[in-house]
């Protein structure tokens, strides 16, 4: 999907293909869904409002960049699809915990329906192969420090790279060979670790071609936000409840697991003036 929305022309994320991360999905989710549950309105309404708000997001997210967002088929599969009971949007959401929680399957098997359709619209889906991703695996379990080969051979669910965060990666590094510098939007301390290790190296064999890596890199959520608000004419409203989500991350959902965690850290400080400028321009109590 090519956006035609004027972007500023200094924006850094101008001509950048962004591959979004399951837990950019999961902070938009609960982003966009969290405030409806404040009221007293019916399901139905409720998920007219969220429809409304997650189709608005993901369209504005795609205004600085060629494609909308680029994911991976393994990564729909497995992680970001609301139809997979098990994937990550399911189990890490607050807001579609609620719904499975308080709505009967009938009901939100047909909400969950739409959601994907939405997301479906906003996305160019890659699909990837075994033989690249295992050749990626290969090239992080010959690095020389044991902190980057234990990505790949931790064995725990929650911890290392999975699958999915292995096809992402190969992804990126071949787009970014064919049309330009691609970057991932994660909050995962793993992937983004591999990311800059791959920097480092500065090439990469995959499938008998010598790829190189110093045209990928990755971003935070809240590093996202901000420039999609400075330069890319991204709402006031939806940039406010997207940093205010991501920021509370730690405190509003309760995972114990390492993976896709956010920590506080200094960048909740350096975005503390635009959420409060945004507050003011929003009319919010503070």
């Amino acid at each position: 999907m090519v956006c035609t929305r004027q972007a500023n022309a200094s924006c850094k994320l101008l001509n950048r293909l962004v591959f979004a991360d399951a837990n950019f999905f999961i902070n938009v989710i609960d982003s966009v869904g969290m405030p409806l549950l404040n009221n007293h309105d019916t399901w139905a309404i409720r998920f007219n409002n969220f429809k409304t708000g997650l189709t608005q997001v993901l369209r504005d997210c795609c205004t600085c960049t060629p494609d909308s967002r680029i994911n991976t088929s393994d990564l729909v599969a497995a992680e970001i699809n609301p139809l997979n009971a098990t994937s990550a949007l399911r189990r890490e959401s607050a807001f579609f915990g609620r719904v499975c929680g308080e709505c009967r399957a009938a009901i939100y098997d047909h909400f969950f329906t739409d959601v994907n359709q939405i997301m479906g619209t906003h996305a160019a889906i890659i699909g990837t192969e075994p033989v690249p991703r295992d050749a990626l695996r290969d090239t992080l379990l010959a690095a020389p420090t044991p902190e980057i080969r234990n990505l790949c051979a931790n064995q725990t669910p929650n911890e290392g790279l999975s699958p999915s965060d292995l096809s992402l990666i190969v992804a990126a590094i071949t787009e970014s060979n064919a049309r330009g510098v691609s970057v991932i939007i994660t909050e995962d301390e793993d992937l983004r670790k591999a990311v800059e290790y791959l920097y480092g190296i500065g090439t990469i064999a995959i499938q008998e071609d010598r790829l190189t890596t110093r045209q990928l890199f990755h971003w935070g959520i809240l590093m996202y936000a901000s420039s999609l608000h400075k330069c890319c004419l991204f709402s006031d409203e939806l940039e406010l409840l997207l940093l205010q989500n991501v920021a509370s991350n730690d405190i509003a959902r309760p995972m114990a697991e390492k993976k896709r965690k956010l920590k506080s850290n200094h960048v909740y400080e350096a975005i503390g003036s635009i959420i409060q400028t945004l507050k003011t321009k929003s009319g919010v109590a503070t």
